[in-house]
C-alpha cells in the first residue's frame, strides 16, 4: 500500500490558490525589500546625525580652544599693560653710591659734587632734600652757621628740608639743635 498522500489539484480552485499563494510571497519579498530599505535609511540617517554631533562637538571644541587662546592673550595683554603703567619708582632703579658727608669734607664742595651727581642721575630738584638728608648727619651739619643759610645753598630744597628733618627744624623745640634757627653754632 502506499501512504504518500495524493495532492488532487482542482483546476480551478487550485489556481485561485496558487495565485494567491504567489501574491502572498510577492507581498512578503515586497515587505522584507521594503523593511530593509527603511533600515538601511534609518542606518543611514543615524550615520548622518553621528557625522553632524561629531563635527558640532569638533566647531565646539575648536571655538572653547580658540577662547582659551584668546583669553590667555587678554590675560598676557593686561599683565604687560599693568607692567607697563606701573608708575616709575626711584626705589627701583639701581641707587647711585654718594658717599655720605663726612666731618672732614668741606660743606660747600660736597653740595656741589652731590648736585652735579643728582643731575648726572635725573633726579629733581624737589627731591634734593631726600636725598641729601640721607647721606648728612646731625654732626655734618654744624658748619652751617643758620638753617636758613644751608636752605639757601640747596636753594629749592628749603621748604622740604624744614618739613622732612625735624632734627633741623627745631625752632620751638627745647633741644640743644634748637640754636641753629637763631643763627648761633653748634659750639
Amino acid at each position: 500500500m502506499n501512504t504518500q498522500p495524493t495532492i488532487i489539484f482542482e483546476t480551478k480552485n487550485n489556481q485561485e490558490e496558487i495565485s494567491s499563494l504567489v501574491q502572498l510571497a510577492i507581498d512578503r519579498d515586497d515587505r522584507a525589500t521594503e523593511r530593509a530599505e527603511k533600515a538601511s535609511v534609518r542606518e543611514a540617517e543615524e550615520k548622518e546625525k553621528v557625522a553632524v554631533r561629531e563635527a558640532e562637538a569638533a566647531v565646539r571644541q575648536a571655538e572653547e580652544k580658540k577662547a582659551e587662546r584668546e583669553h590667555e592673550l587678554a590675560l598676557v595683554q593686561l599683565k604687560t599693560q599693568q607692567h607697563n603703567n606701573v608708575p616709575f619708582c626711584p626705589a627701583d632703579e639701581v641707587k647711585p653710591r654718594i658717599p655720605p658727608f663726612s666731618d672732614n669734607d668741606d660743606l660747600d664742595s660736597y653740595l656741589a659734587r652731590f648736585e652735579k651727581l643728582a643731575q648726572f642721575y635725573g633726579w629733581e630738584k624737589k627731591d634734593y632734600a631726600l636725598h641729601l638728608g640721607s647721606l648728612l648727619r646731625v654732626s655734618s651739619i654744624q658748619p652751617c652757621r643758620t638753617l636758613r643759610a644751608w636752605a639757601t645753598t640747596l636753594e629749592s630744597c628749603s621748604n622740604v628740608t624744614l618739613v622732612s628733618c625735624p632734627i633741623i627744624d627745631a625752632s620751638n623745640s627745647p633741644r640743644p639743635h634748637a640754636a641753629l634757627t637763631s643763627g648761633n653754632s653748634w659750639n
